[in-house]
């Protein structure tokens, strides 16, 4: 009897470890972060077909599909906060 209070225990305490690390990891899992929309500059295209943005504020982003674009470009950008990937929206 004892054994399978035992087990019982181990269970909750299992169990009660990976829901608080999982509302711990909640706030920073990226897809809870806000979209950012802003506007930037393609600042250096790479030969696989991505570039590197900079922002009006500042930030440097990478962007995976930029073979459209050129160096120079005027884009507006949508990023998610505290990340460095964005996608391209628009060509201003």
């Amino acid at each position: 009897m004892s054994d399978i209070i035992r087990r019982k225990k181990g269970w909750i305490l299992g169990i009660t470890i990976c829901i608080g690390g999982f509302l711990i990891a909640l706030p920073n899992l990226p897809w809870i972060r806000p979209e950012i929309i802003e506007d930037g500059e393609i600042v250096k295209i790479y030969d696989d077909g991505s570039c590197v943005v900079e922002t009006k504020t500042k930030f440097i982003l990478n962007v995976w599909n930029c073979k459209e674009y050129n160096l120079g470009d005027e884009v507006q950008i949508k990023y998610r906060k505290d990340t460095s990937l964005a996608d391209i929206i628009t060509k201003k």
